[in-house]
């Protein structure tokens, strides 16, 4: 009986310090609206990011001097993702790998700029 009532203990604990590090993974950002400038393939990309105190609440191109059928698609999917999964850090998009470099680069920069952690 006593062995139970120590697993139970245990049990209660594990999750008790899982719950507490999970909420530690979640940002602070300044709020606001940041902007950075990355190379592209051909030219400059600008990535603009709305930031609330605890989320990405927006993200989007907002100039491309790139090859914009390329980097265009590449933005509109990457920007999606990292609202989505609230993370920088989202899949390239095939074809697109200079871009999406970009893209992801301006997207870590406005991060770093909303005091959040790449």
């Amino acid at each position: 009986m006593r062995n139970n009532w120590t697993k139970r203990i245990l049990c209660a604990l594990i999750c008790l310090i899982w719950c507490q590090g999970s909420t530690a993974l979640a940002q602070a950002y300044t709020v606001g609206t940041y902007e950075a400038t990355v190379k592209g393939m051909h030219g400059d990309i600008t990535m603009q990011m709305v930031f609330s105190d605890e989320a990405i609440e927006s993200a989007e191109m907002i100039a491309c001097r790139d090859t914009l059928c390329i980097a265009e698609p590449a933005a509109q999917k990457m920007t999606e993702d990292a609202v989505k999964f609230q993370t920088v850090k989202v899949d390239s998009c095939s074809g697109a790998t200079v871009s999406s470099r970009a893209i992801r680069a301006a997207m870590e920069d406005c991060v770093e700029q909303a005091g959040g952690d790449i």
